[in-house]
This record gives C-alpha cells, sequence and structure tokens, in this order.
C-alpha cells in the first residue's frame, strides 16, 4: 500500500514518543513544557524526514532535534526575563512567525454552534480581551501572553499565589461572555458575515 509524502514522513515517529519525552523530561526543570517540546520535536522530525539518508539513525536523529528544541526554548525563556513582564516589553519581542489575522487562512471557528470566519473570531477576541477591567486582562496577559506559571504570574501581577487561578477563572469567564456578546445576533447575520 502507498502512502502519502505526508504520512511517510510519520512512521516510526510516533513510536519514539515515549523515548523522545524521557530524554526531554531529563533535561527540562519545567514539566509543563515537556509535552510542548515533545511535540516539537515531532513536528520538526516529520518536516525535515526528507533530509535523514540513513533511516537507522531515526532515534540519534530525533534526539538531536529534541535537544534543538529544548535549547531554542531556553533561549526564549531568557529572552523573556531579561525584557521583563510588562507590555512594552512584550512589544519588543519579535515573533518569526506571521500574525494569526495576516496569515492567508480561510478557515471557519465554530462559535456558539455557528461557523465564524477566523479573522472576524481574532478581530473580536481582541476587542473583547480591550473590554476586560485592567486587573483581569494583566493577569490573563501574563499567564498566556508571557507564559509564566501561577507562582510568577503571582509576582509579576503583584498578587497572592494563591488568588492566580481564582482570578484567571473569573478573567477568562468575563472575556468569553465579553467575546460572546459580539456574536449576540441573527444567525442569518452571523453566517452572511462569516462568508
Amino acid at each position: 500500500m502507498l502512502r502519502s509524502p505526508k504520512l511517510q514522513a510519520w512512521v516510526g515517529l510516533d513510536d519514539l514518543r515515549p523515548v523522545i519525552s524521557r530524554f526531554v523530561t531529563r533535561r527540562c526543570r519545567d514539566p509543563h513544557h515537556v509535552e510542548d517540546i515533545v511535540q516539537e520535536t515531532l513536528l520538526r522530525a516529520a518536516r525535515y524526514r526528507g533530509g535523514l539518508t540513513d533511516q537507522d539513525r531515526l532515534r540519534p536523529w530525533l534526539l538531536r532535534i529534541a535537544l534543538n528544541v529544548l535549547a531554542d526554548h531556553a533561549r526564549r525563556d531568557r529572552r523573556r526575563r531579561r525584557l521583563g513582564y510588562g507590555e512594552e516589553g512584550l512589544a519588543d519581542v519579535e515573533s518569526t512567525e506571521p500574525a494569526p489575522e495576516d496569515q492567508a487562512d480561510d478557515s471557519e471557528i465554530w462559535l456558539m454552534g455557528r461557523p465564524v470566519a477566523r479573522g472576524r473570531a481574532i478581530a473580536a477576541l481582541r476587542t473583547a480581551l480591550l473590554g476586560v477591567k485592567g486587573a483581569d486582562r494583566r493577569v490573563l496577559q501574563v499567564y498566556y501572553g508571557v507564559g509564566l506559571d501561577c507562582r510568577r504570574t503571582a509576582e509579576a501581577c503583584r498578587i497572592q499565589p494563591e488568588l492566580v487561578k481564582v482570578r484567571l477563572f473569573r478573567a477568562r469567564t468575563r472575556l468569553r461572555n465579553a467575546l460572546l456578546a459580539q456574536f449576540e445576533e441573527a444567525p442569518s447575520d452571523l453566517a452572511r458575515r462569516a462568508s
């Protein structure tokens, strides 16, 4: 049976996921990043699988990719710490990926059981985030935008560590309500705008 080149790239990679996971776990200080690093390793391996000439070298090749991904994550974390937690520091971070609204992706997102154009959903999310009060917006930006854990988010926001999860829950609820309020219109209007 012939497989497409995309499927062929994945052959054998997922079988080595536990090996990569153990390898990364021994080297990564933050257990929350382990699965992200493993997934990024597998994606890079699938993308560049054509460059591997000797299939017997798959395991060491994957482990080298995992080391490179670990190094990339460490550099990114050092850069975030050096820039600080403020909004001014976030504005200076240069992205290597295009912004979501700049991508030529006409796909849809399902919201309230209806399709919404991705660009419109992203614009609505930004508008909703601006409508969330300052303390809630700050917790969301530090936790999700900067990618800090609860303890560091508490330090950056100058709140008690026990309050971070409570504030995040409340802020997400308020953000969700503000976002959904923008889409509470007639289903025919929503479908017409999505197309």
